[in-house]
């Protein structure tokens, strides 16, 4: 597996193997579970997140620690204002 940096300062890039193949990680979009290759990994702070094509767009994902699988940023419930 080899780290490619996508930029200079080093906050995005995508791991590959020997075949150029990028990293694969388990999902859940939508209610489905399924493996999908990560576009780009991205440093936020502290931790890392990918980027995946979903629909033609370029999608962040979250981790969800209940289920164990990354899902999409926009699927997560959002907060109310009381």
């Amino acid at each position: 597996m080899k780290t490619l940096y996508l930029n200079n300062s080093g906050y995005r890039w995508i791991n590959v193997d020997s075949k150029g193949k990028h990293d694969k990680i388990k999902t859940l979009i939508g209610g489905i579970e399924k493996d999908r290759s990560v576009k780009y990994w991205e440093a936020l702070g502290n931790f890392a997140v990918p980027y995946i094509s979903l629909k033609g767009k370029t999608r962040m994902l979250h981790y969800n620690h209940t289920n164990d699988m990354w899902t999409v940023y926009e699927e997560l419930p959002q907060f109310q204002r009381l």
